[in-house]
């Protein structure tokens, strides 16, 4: 009996070793993960750092190709109407060929007339000659003689010769005016002549392609919009692209810009750079984009977990304003219409980069969430922090910011709604390798 009962006894005293041993353990592991345990509750975020580096900016935009210099020819007279046109769009035409004729009837009856009343001023002007002439002679004939005579002879005699001069001199005045009439007739005729040739046909000013046709047989001409549009290809074309204002500044008129249009490889001279009006100050989708461009990928899809992308309830930072560039580009297969690419890549700045996407404006301030760490003797803590920024240059996805270090941990992506000083729950993102 005495050695069962210490045989119990030695048993229970190791049970009660083996249950403290198991409670102590119990006691430090919670200890040592109260804090993990505390979190396990926390909003999620995601954070990334800083990183220091050179803001590069490429930027890819299309556009169609336009002529330096096109003309919109039409008819010198505002109701000629068109009868033939001997060219068609596409055509390729030389200097002087002829484009469109036009019916010439008012025209050639207008001059027909001017003739005529030519013919009448010449008769006008030969009877007023004739008058002259005739009275000349009379007074020629009539000239008195030098031998002396009676004085009440020679009274009259002087009357009537004043009354002789005088006429004579209307009649060549008349003359005078007959010929300046006849004068102003003919230069009349010489002009109707030259409008007449010039309105009856629209020849080409210069060699060149034939874009577009308004003109219709049998059709007034259209004077506003051209009869016939003609490019001239030997002075190039151009190419209007709406590029981010930060790339623009790096810009330079002059500065070679390489294309490409189907298929082959062009290069394009920057001849003009503008502002454009605030109401446009929003690029087409079509026209350009940034490459590598974020799409604001969300990093799972369960309930709780983080996304990348801000949900903060603040206004965002605003878009990049743009500018507008003018290319001059040259080629002999290049047509007006054709689509061309444009790649552009500039060394914008050197500095501390982050993404645009954390970047948040509330009025005039610009700032990043961050995370402040505090250490405990149970692990560190984090919480949200508000850290104001001054912004330099930005290529479209990353910006150059002042009062950022490398160090310091920008909130990305969050799993709720949160606000300032709170407790979260931290994810650092791992950069992907390129």
């Amino acid at each position: 009996m005495e050695y069962r009962t210490e045989q119990d006894v030695t048993r229970k005293k190791r049970n009660i070793k083996i249950i403290s041993s198991v409670f102590i353990g119990i006691l430090i592991i919670l200890t040592l993960f109260s804090n993990t345990l505390a979190n396990w509750g926390l909003p999620k975020v995601i954070t990334e750092k800083p990183k220091n580096g050179e803001l590069t900016q490429t930027f890819t935009g299309n556009g169609e190709l336009q002529p330096q210099e096109e003309a919109k020819l039409s008819a010198s007279s505002v109701e000629a109407k068109v009868k033939e046109v001997h060219v068609k769009e596409g055509d390729r035409v030389k200097q002087n060929q002829l484009l469109v004729t036009y019916d010439s009837k008012k025209s050639e009856q207008e001059l027909l007339d001017a003739e005529a009343n030519l013919q009448i001023q010449k008769l006008k002007l030969n009877d007023a000659q004739a008058n002259y002439n005739e009275a000349k002679k009379n007074q020629q004939e009539n000239k008195p003689n030098n031998q002396p005579n009676d004085q009440q002879e020679s009274k009259p005699n002087e009357a009537a010769k004043g009354t002789d001069i005088q006429d004579i001199q209307r009649l060549k005045t008349e003359v005078e005016s007959e010929k300046i009439g006849v004068s102003i007739q003919e230069r009349k005729i010489k002009g109707l002549k030259e409008e007449l040739e010039m309105s009856k046909k629209l020849i080409a000013p210069f060699d060149g392609v034939v874009t577009k046709i308004n003109a219709k047989k049998d059709q007034p001409s259209t004077s506003n919009e051209g009869d016939v549009i003609l490019s001239d290809e030997s002075k190039g074309f151009k190419v209007e692209l709406q590029v981010p204002a930060d790339l623009a500044t790096h810009l330079k008129v002059g500065e070679k810009i390489n294309l490409k249009g189907n298929a082959t490889s062009l290069e394009g001279e920057l001849i003009e750079i503008k502002n454009i009006e605030s109401n446009e100050n929003q690029r087409p989708q079509e026209q350009g984009k940034q490459q590598d461009e974020p799409k604001g990928e969300q990093k799972d899809d369960q309930k709780g977990e983080p996304k990348d992308e801000q949900q903060f309830e603040i206004t965002p930072a605003t878009s990049q304003p743009q500018k507008r560039i003018l290319v001059k580009v040259q080629g002999e297969e290049l047509k007006k219409g054709e689509q061309v690419e444009a790649t552009l890549t500039k060394q914008l700045a050197k500095g501390v980069l982050i993404p645009n996407k954390v970047i948040k404006r509330e009025g005039q301030n610009t700032f990043v969430y961050t995370i402040e760490e505090k250490k405990g003797p149970l692990g560190n803590a984090f919480y949200i922090e508000k850290s104001p920024i001054t912004v330099g240059e930005s290529n479209g996805q990353e910006t150059v910011v002042k009062d950022l270090n490398e160090n310091d941990q920008i909130v990305s992506g969050i799993s709720e709604p949160l606000q300032e000083g709170e407790q979260v729950q931290v994810k650092v993102k791992v950069k992907e390798q390129k």
